[in-house]
């Protein structure tokens, strides 16, 4: 089967390949790099859903935009990610929406592996099929053919569950952007500070394998046991 990619997924295929690619320190466009790519795009197909990609014209994705003015607008995250973004070419600008995308894109990817692996919610359609979808093969997110049910409580009863699991999906998300604040904020300067407190000295072998593994320890520590939990925070 053949599958077209949407920019987004394939720029995030590309990214990783490329982040791998420094990481283990082969070259990009070689075969381990090509591997790469492939691992990506499987792992992002079997996460697919209905909408995986963000829906600009969407209600919610509207409200997303509204009360998250620290992450999507010109004076937050995305405007200054906007502005400084490096293209392919060279040169430096991007449109906003192009950022605002790429991290819904993101997010939606955890959203959706979260919600069908851990919650259990099924999130995507069976087969491939043109035309009418049975409502046994929906997504449980998407509204099922009123037809198909004898009666109008019965009908009503699937429509429920659905907008119950919009609810979960709009809570995930929340759950996931709030834990991203930290990044968010973070500055070229805060990174250049913590950093700055790093002895890099000795072998270069030693310091790229050792010394980068102490620091990805060190930076766990850090955290271990202090991030809030949610349901507590939402609760009180």
């Amino acid at each position: 089967m053949k599958i077209k990619l949407d920019k987004y997924t394939e720029e995030q295929a590309r990214e990783y390949a490329d982040n791998e690619s420094e990481i283990k320190g082969f070259k990009i466009g070689s075969e381990p790099w090509k591997k790469a790519f492939k691992e990506y795009l499987s792992f992002a197909y079997s996460t697919m859903s209905v909408g995986r990609n963000p829906r600009r014209g969407s209600k919610a994705y509207k409200t997303m935009l509204e009360v998250y003015p620290d992450i999507f607008s010109e004076s937050g995250y995305a405007g200054k990610a906007a502005k400084n973004f490096y293209t392919q070419s060279g040169e430096r600008g991007v449109s906003i929406e192009s950022i605002q995308d790429r991290i819904l894109s993101g997010v939606n990817n955890l959203v959706r592996l979260h919600e069908n692996s851990i919650v259990g919610t099924k999130n995507t359609t069976r087969g491939s099929k043109q035309g009418k979808i049975p409502n046994e093969d929906m997504s449980e997110l998407q509204f099922p053919d009123k037809a198909d049910f004898k009666t109008e409580d019965e009908y009503h009863a699937v429509v429920k569950d659905v907008f119950h699991h919009w609810f979960q999906r709009d809570l995930i998300t929340n759950a996931i952007l709030e834990s991203l604040n930290m990044f968010f904020t973070l500055t070229k300067s805060d990174i250049e500070t913590i950093i700055g407190t790093l002895n890099i000295e000795g072998e270069i072998e030693q310091i790229k394998h050792e010394g980068r593994a102490e620091f990805i320890k060190r930076l766990r520590a850090s955290f271990k046991n202090k991030i809030p939990n949610y349901k507590k925070t939402i609760l009180g």
